[in-house]
């Protein structure tokens, strides 16, 4: 009896002793998933670009940068894969579109999906985090100042009802005050946060300042067109392209397609 214990036994040590410790899991928590976005983002043209002083100067700066955007009790490893591979692509060619600067600077989609919260469908929400993103939860609002709660989104065209809480008006439109999707209103006609411009105007005071805002704005105005390619802008929400190239405190730029770094682009403030 006690012979045929020993050979198992025996075995099972040798068996234990020739298996490889498995590796720990690069991206577990946020601080492994953010050096390696730090390594997609500072490939040798970026850093040349941005006149970093060296590939390791812009992994630790990109590094913090990517930590800012990620707090790392909602980081979510489900989502990371995606959005690595977006940021390696997005900085590969050093010119970014308005939706690649959203992704890699404020973790648009897909990087959206690297944050996910404790919320359940139909918790209140905030913010999309808030929201269990794993389960295709997004924090769903009838208007900007609107309470949000957490369901799979239910697309819903013009002139269709969208009262039910997971609802969401298709582009163009939104969710009114009767609870039907309508066309936002376009430049020349009055606005407010829960009565928003399409996407080629936006909602400016007779000021110019954006309704809300700390500079003057207030809760209503007028939708004002969004400037076309080469005209003057201050600031990316100026330009229907959303991208104000060369823009600075003191000087105005120009409405451009893209971004092209170099030095003197704020993006690369935090590439060196």
């Amino acid at each position: 009896m006690i012979r045929t214990l020993r050979f198992p036994l025996f075995l099972g040590l040798i068996l234990s002793g020739c298996m490889k410790p498995t590796k720990p899991d690069p991206l577990a928590d946020v601080t492994g998933f953010c050096e390696a976005w730090a390594e997609q983002a500072c490939n040798a043209d970026v850093v040349s670009h941005c006149s970093a002083a060296s590939t390791n100067a812009c992994v630790a700066k990109q590094q913090s940068f990517c930590e800012t955007l990620v707090p790392a009790d909602k980081y979510s490893e489900q989502g990371a894969l995606d959005c690595l591979d977006a940021v390696g692509k997005a900085y590969e060619d050093t010119v970014l579109t308005a939706d690649e600067r959203d992704t890699v600077l404020h973790l648009a989609t897909p990087c959206d999906k690297v944050l996910s919260g404790p919320g359940n469908e139909g918790d209140t929400c905030a913010v999309e985090s808030d929201c269990d993103t794993n389960t295709g939860l997004t924090c769903v609002k009838k208007s900007p100042t609107a309470k949000g709660f957490c369901f799979v989104p239910k697309t819903v065209g013009g002139g269709l009802d969208c009262s039910a809480d997971s609802d969401v008006c298709d582009t163009g439109f939104y969710c009114s005050s009767d609870s039907h999707c309508i066309s936002a209103n376009s430049a020349g006609q009055t606005c407010s946060a829960d009565l928003p411009c399409d996407q080629s105007s936006r909602c400016l005071t007779t000021s110019g300042a954006a309704i809300g805002s700390s500079d003057g704005g207030s809760d209503s105005g007028t939708c004002q067109a969004r400037g076309a390619l080469g005209e003057a802008c201050s600031t990316d929400d100026d330009c229907t392209s959303s991208i104000c190239a060369g823009a600075s405190s003191t000087a105005k730029g120009a409405c451009s397609q893209n971004i092209v770094l170099s030095f003197t682009d704020p993006v690369c403030d935090e590439l060196r």
